[in-house]
């Protein structure tokens, strides 16, 4: 027989580790029936690809009160990677690709830690799974997904689309993922739904999962906590399921917290697709089938010619600044019927100010 697997840098296989990917290794055991059994290894070790990040920015010698823009590049982050700016080594700014600050002073240096979310892989058996849901707005070609909120218009859906449960993004993007209807996970114009490196789970892909799971495979599978009706797994599967629900075909929301579903990417006849469920109430997963313009989570698998995302979270280069200070001051001048000042003619008193560029480039007054 032959036993296929994917793998990260290295896999063990009955007491040998193999570093490079392998079709000719066997092993030897003994069957049922007492008779020795061949069993050969096809490997795939997907090569490790270093995380990076660099930041620029509009400017580094600036003047005091200036407002500087640093944006971060990142390099195999993943398609959702995470973001946290330092300035002077202290947390600042938001989970985004930029920072703004008008406040710098001179030799302040700003650095960021991006985290790729390709790390975010979890391996069962042979397979390895994304351990979340997926949560992007875009095809594999950059094609936007239509959000669609409107009740009427998501139950008249026949081509891809995308919520949040209960509209609310606010609440529940970052805890559950967005809920994609079927069209959207089987796309096929705009280079698919999943990232590259990375397909939707199948049908088939999804029973290999349960089954080398074993017994209660829902425990297994389910998070340890944001389950209601003391419903919360074990998590041993590294999995993290939570109770996203769903939306119906005819565009209702179901009660979060109960159930979660996932699609899979296999249609089971014109009109409904396979998909899984667990329930707060079962330690067990189901498997069924509904109509595709339902809205459901959806779970990734890395291609077993993909690639392992290594040396994250990166941090990228400093950048120092260089902040040069406005110099201020005033003069007294008093004088008979008129005075120039600055090639400007004045006849009453007064308080005028002129701007000039100081030996630091900075406007003075």
């Amino acid at each position: 027989s032959i036993e296929t697997i994917s793998a990260c840098n290295s896999y063990i296989w009955h007491g040998t580790t193999y570093t490079a990917s392998n079709n000719t290794a066997t092993w030897t055991g003994t069957n049922a029936g007492g008779c020795d059994s061949v069993v050969t290894l096809y490997l795939t070790i997907a090569p490790n690809l270093p995380a990076s990040v660099i930041i620029t920015s509009t400017g580094n010698t600036i003047c005091a009160g200036t407002s500087v823009t640093f944006t971060a590049t990142p390099t195999n982050g993943g398609n959702d990677p995470a973001y946290q700016w330092k300035l002077n080594g202290n947390n600042v700014g938001t989970n985004s690709t930029t920072y703004i600050n008008s406040s710098l002073v001179n030799a302040d240096v700003v650095t960021v830690v991006m985290t790729s979310n390709d790390l975010s892989v979890v391996t069962i058996g042979t397979q390895l799974w994304s351990n979340k849901n997926l949560n992007i707005a875009t095809y594999r070609n950059g094609d936007s997904i239509p959000k669609v909120t409107v009740t009427a218009n998501w139950s008249a859906l026949a081509t891809g689309a995308y919520c949040y449960f209960n509209n609310d993004s606010t609440t529940y993007a970052a805890l559950y993922g967005k809920l994609y209807n079927w069209y959207a996970v089987h796309d096929t114009l705009h280079g698919g739904l999943a990232p590259t490196g990375w397909h939707v789970s199948t049908d088939a892909e999804w029973t290999t999962l349960t089954t080398a799971l074993g017994a209660n495979p829902g425990t297994q599978l389910k998070a340890t906590s944001g389950w209601n009706n003391s419903g919360n797994g074990s998590n041993s599967s590294g999995f993290a399921c939570l109770p996203g629900a769903a939306r119906s075909n005819t565009g209702v929301f179901g009660a979060v917290g109960t159930g979660g579903n996932w699609w899979s990417w296999t249609e089971n006849n014109s009109t409904t697709s396979w998909y899984r469920n667990l329930t707060s109430a079962s330690s067990n997963v189901t498997r069924n089938n509904t109509n595709k313009a339902t809205g459901f989570a959806v779970r990734l698998v890395k291609d077993v010619s993909s690639f392992c995302v290594i040396n994250s979270p990166a941090t990228s280069n400093s950048i120092t600044l260089a902040v040069g200070n406005a110099n201020t001051g005033d003069t007294s001048a008093t004088a008979c019927v008129s005075f120039v000042w600055y090639g400007n003619t004045y006849t009453s008193s007064a308080t005028p100010t002129h701007t000039f560029t100081n030996v630091s480039g900075c406007d003075s007054v």
